[in-house]
């Protein structure tokens, strides 16, 4: 029998988890800039926001991936700019990487966006990878989000990609 793939909140306890995985080459090389996008992990899990949601993907038991979701409005650093209240943003990695290729990340990906549209105003979830990252490009296209066009985040060349709720209730037998 397949292990069943669940997104459980993350805890402080999972910290460690998430310095180990930023250490890997594979997370490091999608990720841009280490100085733009170092994360205090300990810092970031003790709090408490309603404008974010952070995630660990498990596999059974074991720890396979992190999923974040930020209000993109809401959000301290105002990382997005100007958006409208209805949009949130995903960022997502998988850190184990004996997980990767496997269809973890779209079930991730599937539940994330799950639970952003059940949010209510959630009208758009939109993605940034950098630009250089076509794999995720095809990745994401293949979720159903459509390029909306490059930006500069800080130092990192980007692509943004959206999908509206309409979009992923349309396409999502789920839904």
């Amino acid at each position: 029998m397949a292990e069943i793939l669940h997104l459980r909140p993350a805890l402080p306890s999972d910290a460690d988890t998430l310095r180990r995985w930023d250490a890997r080459d594979h997370v490091a090389d999608a990720s841009g800039d280490p100085d733009f996008n170092a994360t205090d992990w300990d810092a970031e899990l003790a709090r408490t926001a309603d404008w974010q949601d952070h995630r660990i993907a498990m596999l059974g038991a074991r720890q396979i991936g992190m999923v974040q979701m930020i209000d993109a409005a809401r959000e301290e650093s105002h990382y997005w700019g100007d958006v409208a209240d209805s949009v949130w943003a995903i960022d997502i990695w998988i850190g184990e990487p004996d997980c990767i290729g496997q269809g973890h990340g779209r079930e991730m990906m599937r539940q994330a966006l799950d639970l952003c549209f059940a949010r209510p105003g959630v009208g758009e979830v939109r993605v940034d990878p950098l630009a250089s990252n076509t794999s995720a490009h095809r990745f994401y296209d293949a979720m159903g989000f459509t390029f909306t066009g490059p930006r500069q985040f800080g130092p990192d060349h980007c692509h943004v990609y959206a999908i509206t709720r309409y979009a992923w209730r349309k396409g999502n037998d789920n839904a």
